[in-house]
């Protein structure tokens, strides 16, 4: 179905631009178009196990905005110590795993795990002559390339910016040995992030609209517009949208003041549903008395409420019950997921939200100590928030 809008896109594009250009900006296809948008950021040597990558939000006055792409080329160096603390001679072995991962609104998420074997190693008695060792330092990962790319793109519209979270970690699994022992690891990674707006542009513009502007007032949209040389028999209808891509008409309370013999001024009232929270685009379509067809630029009005990354997540380590709380209370399906060091998820819980800010977590006890991700899915808007979990 998303295929199908896109060729409806290409369809609108080619009266203005050559067939070839349009395809290309609603290819939604890897790498650089010449109507591409890109961004780029570059993000230095780090040992957190979390950072925060941000771009520009896309204009959606400049076209439609059709697909986004997030790219990166990733580079990774881990080190690796252990220390016998048994009083005993040991032979150990282990299987060493550092993943990493990136997380934005509307599904671009994308995950990659790369494994190390180390051993066997002999190490002597705690206290005596070698008892520990030291591995590294190694490149588990080397201008890794991983990518995504979305179609669920309203959370990239608007002004400020929007915000990637992306994660790097390391843990080890013993293979064999005594439990009885003391790592330690340290994990640094850098890389390229590039993120890229696939879009086209706008259909054919109305002629003669100018001024065009959204405001919220108290519980209503207030839309305003200006005409100059206007046909006799020239119609409006206003449109809104919660993609940016599939437009409908809307009800509202339409007036027109007269400011000349082929000029006007137009309000139009829209009531949003009380309970609705997200993005709205709206747009205006003139049609004219011979049945030609033009359509204002897109305008945004925002009404979300607090995002769903603030969430306070206690205790955190966890031993086998927990609490996410979050900063204001949520409707909607959420779906929890732990994932562990190599990817597979653990524990998987949906719950369905009726304005509510806690929700309460019990892990099952097959659960091994150890670090892991906590990944909270959005299952209305598909947004999504990874953190740490350290399981004791």
């Amino acid at each position: 179905m998303k295929k199908q809008l896109y060729i409806i896109c290409i369809v609108l594009g080619s009266g203005l631009v050559a067939s070839i250009s349009a395809r290309a900006q609603c290819s939604c296809a890897n790498g650089v178009t010449p109507d591409s948008l890109v961004h780029n950021f570059t993000l230095n040597p780090t040992a957190n196990f979390n950072s925060t990558i941000s771009f520009p939000k896309f204009d959606p006055t400049t076209g439609t905005l059709a697909c986004v792409n997030l790219s990166a080329a990733i580079n990774a160096v881990s080190n690796l110590s252990i220390r016998n603390l048994d009083s005993f001679q040991r032979d150990y072995q282990f299987l060493y795993t550092q993943a990493i991962s990136f997380t934005g609104p509307g599904g671009l998420t994308n995950f990659a795990n790369t494994s190390l074997n180390y051993g066997p190693s002999t190490l002597d008695a705690y206290g005596t002559g070698t008892d520990s060792i030291h591995y590294g330092p190694d490149t588990p990962f080397k201008n890794y390339g991983i990518s995504k790319t979305i179609s669920n793109v309203a959370p990239y519209l608007g002004t400020g910016t929007v915000n990637i979270n992306y994660t790097n970690t390391g843990s080890t699994l013993l293979l064999q040995g005594s439990n009885n022992y003391q790592s330690t690891v340290s994990t640094f990674a850098w890389g390229n992030f590039r993120l890229t707006y696939y879009w086209c542009l706008p259909s054919a513009l109305a002629t003669g609209m100018k001024n065009f502007s959204v405001a919220k007032k108290e519980k209503f949209v207030l839309l305003k517009w200006e005409s100059e040389n206007e046909l006799p028999g020239t119609e409006y209808e206003v449109q809104m949208s919660t993609d940016a891509h599939r437009f409908v008409k809307i009800d509202g309370e339409l007036s027109k003041t007269a400011t000349g013999t082929e000029s006007a001024s137009y309000e139009f009232k829209y009531a949003k549903a009380d309970n609705f929270e997200g993005k709205l685009f709206f747009r205006v379509k003139q049609i004219k008395l011979s049945g030609q067809a033009g359509y204002s630029t897109t305008k945004l009005i925002d009404f979300s409420s607090a995002s769903e990354a603030d969430v306070f997540i206690s205790p955190n380590p966890v031993i086998r019950n927990m609490a996410i709380n979050f900063r204001s209370p949520q409707t909607g399906q959420v779906e929890v997921e732990i994932i562990n060091a190599v990817g597979q998820v653990i524990f998987r819980r949906s719950h369905s939200f009726n304005s509510q800010s806690r929700l309460d977590i019990t892990i099952s006890q097959q659960a091994q100590p150890g670090i892991y991700y906590l990944r909270i899915k959005n299952l209305n808007t598909h947004e999504q928030l990874m953190q740490k979990l350290i399981i004791r």
